[in-house]
């Protein structure tokens, strides 16, 4: 019914299915990085604290340049074991002075923060290059046994 070859193809397209998909998501973050250009200060309107998995983060709300709508950023550095921890550091972040940075092309594409995502791009780098030893482990095998 099945024999080797058919699983060593299935192993390979699984692996591609999931390199691809880290290259696409690493693919936008790093757009995203590099169309968040321009920073202005920006006013903090609205506090929340929003439950992730068991963990706790903060959310801030932020009106977007030209009064267009308004925006908002899941701080992604910080979150927090329980929600009265998260409480406290958010009274602190209230009252911290904050920028905005902005597409100036596109003013409602903003955000807080604007982080290089390294870790995903190793991740993305480290599918591939998992899916290429396969790949070229693979033909090693068909070359020798076949």
């Amino acid at each position: 019914m099945f024999n080797s070859r058919h699983i060593q193809l299935f192993f390979l397209v699984c692996i591609g299915v999931i390199a691809s998909y880290f290259t696409v998501r690493t693919g936008l973050e790093i757009n995203k990085y590099f169309n968040l250009t321009d920073r202005a200060p920006a006013k903090i309107t609205q506090w929340e604290l929003e439950e992730k998995g068991g963990r706790w983060a903060v959310r801030a709300f932020f009106p977007l340049q030209g009064n267009i709508g308004t925006g908002n950023t899941l701080l992604s550095d910080r979150v927090y074991l329980n929600e009265e921890a998260a409480f406290s550091e958010l009274q602190e972040l209230a009252k911290q002075k904050w920028s905005v940075w902005f597409n100036p092309k596109n003013p409602s594409f903003a955000s807080l923060e604007r982080v290089f995502p390294a870790s995903l791009l190793i991740r993305t780098l480290m599918a591939w290059s998992v899916l290429l030893y396969f790949f070229y482990f693979r033909r090693w095998l068909h070359r020798k046994f076949s």
